[in-house]
């Protein structure tokens, strides 16, 4: 898992250059500080000429899935399930709009697919509890999350079809007190972790241009760099792999669990702007 995670992060290393300075463009920050010619401390300004065509379009996207009523489409196959095609519209019209968090993800990740060619939705299975003074509320489904695109972790020159990929890793940044709380509900082993230096410098870049910072960073040792890690491995020996789920600390390089793949397939979707053919990530507005 070392090897190959690291392996597959440097593999990227040029494709992260080119997202950090997407980044400044569309925030229409100057490449150079100070500009000195032809004249000294001449005008220094760029026009966000791809910042403007990006947020066409990405208003055009939102528009186009949004607009439509109802938002998923429940149809019987036959005429057996007919009469169960209504209620379960209904069902369906609750749970796109206030219960899978579909709306406030889909803002996120076609952003990222405007600006940079790739989005990402993570999608596992939640259960929330919430104590108040007179209840206890327990939540339970399936939750859409938008996935930063440099926080999504595949093999160098992988293909578009993430399901056939042989290692998918998402990154996350955990505070103590937030692995305590995974090692309680999913059995994490987190006594090995040790906290990290800092945050990925794509995500730092996001930070930095937006003009804010995570307190948590500025704060050494209170975050941690951990790897939710989907992947198929042989591990009896039988000659067919096993499709398996770990968590993993990158700065101890320490497995917290690992066991099998708790869902039927990987709860990652992936979509993009303009294919590059027989790639994973594609063409931004920007590029």
């Amino acid at each position: 898992i070392f090897e190959e995670l690291e392996d597959y992060i440097g593999s990227r290393k040029t494709l992260d250059t080119l997202w950090k300075d997407l980044m400044r463009q569309y925030e229409g920050v100057p490449k150079n500080p100070v500009r000195n010619t032809p004249i000294e401390n001449a005008p220094n300004i760029e026009i966000t000429l791809g910042a403007i065509a990006a947020d066409s379009i990405y208003a055009q996207m939102i528009d186009l899935i949004f607009t439509v009523t109802p938002l998923v489409t429940a149809r019987a196959v036959n005429s057996d399930f007919q009469p169960a095609a209504g209620p379960l519209q209904r069902f369906v019209d609750w749970v796109a709009v206030n219960e899978s968090n579909a709306r406030h993800a889909c803002d996120h990740t076609a952003l990222d697919d405007v600006h940079f060619g790739t989005g990402a939705y993570y999608i596992p299975w939640v259960e929330n509890v919430k104590k108040t003074r007179t209840a206890q509320i327990i939540e339970s489904r399936p939750h859409i999350f938008s996935v930063p695109i440099e926080d999504l972790i595949v093999p160098g020159g992988a293909f578009e079809n993430i399901r056939e990929l042989p290692f998918v890793a998402i990154r996350f940044y955990p505070n103590k007190s937030d692995l305590e709380k995974f090692s309680r509900m999913r059995g994490i082993d987190i006594k090995e972790f040790k906290p990290c230096a800092t945050k990925e410098w794509i995500r730092s870049a996001r930070e930095l241009i937006g003009r804010t910072h995570d307190g948590q960073v500025i704060r050494r040792g209170t975050i941690y760099e951990t790897f939710d890690i989907y992947l198929q491995y042989d591990i009896d020996d039988d000659g067919i792999d096993e499709e398996l789920f770990v968590v993993y600390d990158r700065t101890s390089q320490k497995i917290g669990y690992c066991g099998f793949a708790p869902n039927d397939h990987l709860p990652l979707e992936v979509c993009r702007y303009q294919l590059r053919s027989h790639l994973f990530y594609g063409i931004g507005v920007l590029e």
